[in-house]
């Protein structure tokens, strides 16, 4: 029995000492339409622009503590670390920010990733933002969390899609219809 609680205990400190990793794809829907790829250690946190319109300029983090030692890199385009008040935006609170080194429309287009990494003296509920500039729209700015909610900017600039059905399409609709009502008036001839 003591063994066993020994061994227990041995797996759960090697298990504690272990970082955790938290990876999610998160995917906006209807005329704003994004997919996002954060992934979360204790010592790092990325997002990679999956698909979407616009460009990805700045990315922050939250949940951690004692950030320290702080170094950034990407797949596409130059980011840095950049003040935390510039990945603010919505109260999201981020203790880390990621810009772009080229201005507020600068940054990559899908596919990319921002990678940050850092040494941290807790972590608690890890999140994440992204900035995407000119989003569906030249004038679009959103901010967007790592629940795939939208936390600011001004989305009736981005526009929304509509669908219009091409003419052909509505002359379809109709012949369909025309043979549904010729179906339904031989069929109560036939029945009366």
């Amino acid at each position: 029995m003591l063994k066993n609680l020994g061994r227990a205990a041995a797996a759960a400190a090697v298990l504690a000492l272990t970082p955790f990793t938290a990876a999610k794809a998160v995917c906006t829907s209807g005329s704003l339409n994004f997919c996002f790829d954060f992934t979360f250690t204790s010592t790092s946190a990325s997002v990679t622009f999956l698909s979407g319109n616009g460009t990805l300029t700045a990315f922050g983090i939250a949940g951690y503590t004692g950030i320290g030692s702080t170094g950034v890199n990407s797949t596409a385009g130059s980011f840095s670390i950049g003040n935390a008040n510039s990945c603010n935006a919505g109260n999201f609170g981020s203790v880390l920010c990621a810009t772009s080194d080229n201005g507020v429309n600068g940054g990559f287009p899908p596919v990319g990733t921002v990678n940050l990494v850092f040494s941290s003296t807790g972590v608690t509920g890890a999140q994440g933002t992204v900035h995407i500039q000119q989003a569906n729209a030249p004038n679009c700015s959103l901010w967007i969390n790592s629940a795939g909610q939208v936390i600011a900017g001004d989305q009736a600039s981005c526009g929304s899609t509509t669908t219009t059905p091409e003419p052909a399409s509505v002359a379809l609709l109709a012949t369909g219809l025309l043979g549904l009502g010729g179906g339904l008036i031989r069929r109560r001839r036939k029945n009366s």
